[in-house]
């Protein structure tokens, strides 16, 4: 026992880094993690997770007896069809008349031997006859091939990527049904991964990124007056919410020239930071990976904007996959939708209006100067499928819900 020192008694809440290279004794840095998120920064995505293994085990491990196997196997039957082409031979030596035929080589051109009775009767292959080839070694070679694709979820991967788009919501738990337990297992891990490296990115976008940096990847629509706070450099709140008093008013006082002077917060930018991110939710979509979710997702927004529901374009195309489509004002969905109808008015205008400098007028624009026949309406009996109407006059994508 002996009385702790300062050495000791450090504390190291978000982790403790050490930084160091070969040849080096003394670490180049050994305090306190950088990021504030207090995790280890090394996230693990293993594809077989097993208890008490740090990265998990290799797919290839499940299958390295059966591919042994496999190879055994199939240089066994290689050695007997070869065996069978070129057989070793033997005779009876004493019902020979002629030369001796030790070296024969059945396969050379041209040889004529001399033997006494039969020739079939005197040189035989050493071969035994149950030595061969049957089906049922081929169908072994199959066995084994399929186990192989079992485990490595070759079969469950292919399933997945021949999956139409027609997933609809009474389908959806069918398509994973088809996609089998080895897909769905990869997928869970990766996203329990992707989980952890977004909860970190939730604390290190409001430590490192300001707020200018934000409106490059969002744009400044999508940025509101609350969270330029003070600090326009800093995602990070300028004051705690129990240091707001009434009507929503910060701490202060007001200076002979009218001006307001906030007083400074009394927690460290740091606590503050941790607190706002900690208020910040993380949704995990299942099946995310699989792409299952997403075309379920697609399909909802086709078949809601092909029926004329207040929806924009520019969320229909952001939900696509679209890239540059570009974006419309508005807060809410509703609010775009609006503006998307009061653009199109524009528009339609200033074609009418330029169709009708040009001469092109008595049409439409966008028009085909004919009229579509129309058709029953939908009955949204089935799931949702993308389908291709009119294919020899003017082929056009649609949603059908019909059985």
């Amino acid at each position: 026992m002996r009385p702790a020192i300062k050495e000791d008694c450090r504390v190291y809440p978000f982790l403790r880094l050490m930084i160091s290279s070969k040849g080096v004794d003394i670490p180049m840095y050994d305090g306190p993690n950088f990021d504030c998120h207090g995790m280890i920064p090394a996230v693990k995505y293993e594809v077989d997770d097993w208890p008490w293994e740090a990265l998990g085990l290799s797919l290839v491990d499940n299958v390295a007896s059966i591919e042994q196997t496999k190879r055994k196997h199939e240089k066994h039957v290689d050695r007997v069809i070869t065996t069978k082409l070129d057989p070793p031979m033997g005779y009876d030596r004493t019902a020979t008349g002629g030369p001796k035929i030790e070296n024969f080589d059945i396969f050379e051109k041209s040889v004529r031997v001399g033997v006494d009775g039969k020739p079939k009767d005197i040189l035989q292959s050493l071969l035994p006859e149950e030595v061969t080839v049957t089906e049922i070694n081929f169908k072994f070679l199959e066995l084994l091939s399929k186990m192989e694709k079992e485990q490595l979820g070759i079969d469950d991967l292919g399933s997945l990527m021949n999956m139409k788009m027609n997933v609809g919501s009474d389908a959806f738990d069918k398509a994973l049904e088809s996609v089998g337990p080895i897909a769905k297992g990869i997928a869970s891990s990766m996203e329990a991964s992707n989980a952890k490296v977004a909860y970190m990115l939730k604390f290190m976008i409001p430590q490192w990124l300001s707020t200018r940096r934000i409106m490059e990847y969002i744009g400044g629509d999508n940025i509101t007056p609350d969270i330029l706070d003070f600090d326009p450099d800093s995602l990070v709140p300028s004051h705690m919410p129990d240091e707001y008093g009434p009507a929503n008013t910060l701490p202060g006082q007001t200076m002979a020239d009218g001006s307001f002077l906030v007083q400074p917060s009394r927690y460290e930018k740091t606590e503050r930071m941790r607190h706002f991110a900690k208020n910040l939710r993380l949704i995990s979509v299942p099946s995310t990976l699989l792409k299952i979710t997403q075309l379920q997702e697609q399909q909802k927004y086709l078949m809601l904007f092909g029926r004329g529901y207040p929806i924009s374009p520019h969320t229909v195309a952001k939900k696509l996959g679209i890239e540059n489509y570009g974006d419309i004002d508005g807060n809410t969905e509703f609010e775009k939708w609006v503006n998307w109808k009061k653009l199109e008015l524009l528009l339609m205008a200033q074609a009418k209006a330029m169709a009708a400098e040009l001469g092109l007028g008595g049409e439409e624009p966008g028009g085909t100067g004919k009229q579509h026949a129309g058709g029953r309406p939908q009955s949204d009996k089935a799931p949702p499928k993308t389908v291709v109407k009119d294919k020899k006059t003017g082929p056009r994508p649609v949603q059908k819900t019909s059985a």
